[in-house]
C-alpha cells in the first residue's frame, strides 16, 4: 500500500509543471506623520519604487522609496491638489499625474522638474509607464460623447503622441505598462461588458483573459515578458493579483490576510509591488520578492527518502 501511494504521488509531481514562484511579502507604509493609504505603483531594476499616499490633511501626494536603503522621499507638484507617481525607469525618471482645479496633467520628471504630458483637447490625462528609451504609456478620458478612453505612446526625445486603440466600439483601451522593447499592456473595455487584457506589440494587439466571467487588468510588463495585473469581477470588485509568465502561464498573488490584492509593477528581477486592503479596510502597499519553489526533482528525492525511512522503521 505504501509503495502504491508513493508511486501515485511521484506521478502527480512529475505531471504538474511549476508555473511560477511563491512570494515573500513585505508590507510598506510611508513613515510620514499622519499618512494613510500608501500605494506602490512601479519599481525599477535598482529597487527604487514610486507611489502615493494621503497626507494628514487628506491631500494625495507622491513618494519615492529606495528599497535598498529603505529611505522615503516625499514628492508633490507645487500648487497641486493631488499628485500620484506611477512609473520609474532605471535612470530614475518617473511619471504620474498632478491635479489642479478642473484639470489633470500627466507628467514626467527627468530630474529637472515637471514636464507636462497633456493630449491637446483633453483635461484628464495619465502618464503611467516609462521605459529606459524614454517612451511613456498613457491615456486620456474623453467625456465629449459619454465616456471613452484612448491610450497612447509618448516619445520624450521627439515629443509626440501615437494613438493606441484596440476597439473603437466599446469604451476604449487602457494601456499602462511598457518595457524597453516598446511592448505595452493594459485592457480593453468591450461592448459586451467584458474586459480582456491586451498586449500591444509592433502595431498588433493580442487579447487574453484569465476567465470569461472576470475582468483581466494587466498593469505592467518587464523586459522578460512577465506581466502583472489584477483579475476581478466584472464590476472590478474582489480583486486578486496575477502574474503571467513569458510562456503564458498564470499564478496569483494574494497578500496574506488581505481583503483584495492589486499587482501594479514588476522589475526584471521579478519583484512585484502593489497595494492591498487589510482586514480593517486600510489601503496599504507591499513589496513581493519571489521565493523559488523546490524543484520537482527535489520534492521527489524527499519523497524517496521518506518512503525508505518508513520501510526501515517497519522492518
Amino acid at each position: 500500500m505504501m509503495y502504491r501511494l508513493f508511486a501515485a504521488f511521484s506521478m502527480c509531481i512529475l505531471a504538474v509543471p511549476v508555473t511560477a514562484a511563491q512570494y515573500s511579502y513585505q508590507i510598506i507604509d510611508v513613515p510620514f506623520a499622519g499618512a494613510t493609504e500608501t500605494e506602490l505603483f512601479g519599481i525599477n531594476n535598482h529597487g527604487t519604487a514610486v507611489g502615493s499616499y494621503l497626507d494628514s490633511t487628506g491631500v494625495r501626494r507622491g513618494f519615492i522609496w529606495d528599497s535598498v536603503a529603505d529611505t522615503f522621499t516625499d514628492y508633490a507638484v507645487l500648487g497641486s491638489t493631488g499628485t500620484r507617481l506611477f512609473g520609474i525607469n532605471d535612470a530614475g525618471e518617473f511619471t504620474g499625474y498632478w491635479q489642479e482645479a478642473g484639470f489633470q496633467h500627466g507628467f514626467v520628471d527627468r530630474g529637472a522638474g515637471v514636464e507636462n504630458i497633456d493630449r491637446p483637447g483633453f483635461d484628464t490625462n495619465y502618464a503611467w509607464g516609462i521605459n529606459d528609451t524614454g517612451m511613456i504609456a498613457g491615456y486620456v478620458f474623453d467625456f465629449s460623447s459619454g465616456f471613452f478612453i484612448t491610450s497612447h505612446q509618448y516619445d520624450i526625445a521627439n515629443p509626440n503622441f501615437s494613438t493606441v486603440l484596440f476597439n473603437s466600439l466599446g469604451s476604449g483601451t487602457v494601456t499602462r505598462g511598457i518595457n524597453d522593447d516598446g511592448i505595452q499592456v493594459g485592457w480593453s473595455l468591450e461592448p459586451d461588458g467584458s474586459t480582456p487584457g491586451v498586449i500591444y506589440e509592433n502595431g498588433t494587439f493580442t487579447s487574453f483573459s484569465i476567465a470569461a466571467d472576470k475582468s483581466t487588468l494587466p498593469n505592467d510588463i518587464n523586459n522578460l515578458g512577465e506581466i502583472v495585473g489584477n483579475v476581478a469581477n466584472l464590476d472590478f470588485s474582489g480583486s486578486r493579483g496575477f502574474l503571467r509568465d513569458e510562456s503564458g502561464l498564470f499564478s496569483f498573488l494574494d497578500v496574506p490576510g488581505a481583503e483584495f490584492t492589486l499587482a501594479l509593477g514588476i522589475n526584471d528581477a521579478g519583484i512585484v509591488v502593489g497595494s492591498f486592503e487589510d482586514s480593517n479596510e486600510n489601503l496599504r502597499s507591499y513589496f513581493a520578492t519571489p521565493v523559488p519553489e523546490p524543484s520537482s526533482t527535489g520534492i521527489l528525492a524527499f519523497a524517496v527518502v521518506a518512503f525508505r525511512s518508513r520501510r526501515l522503521r517497519r522492518a
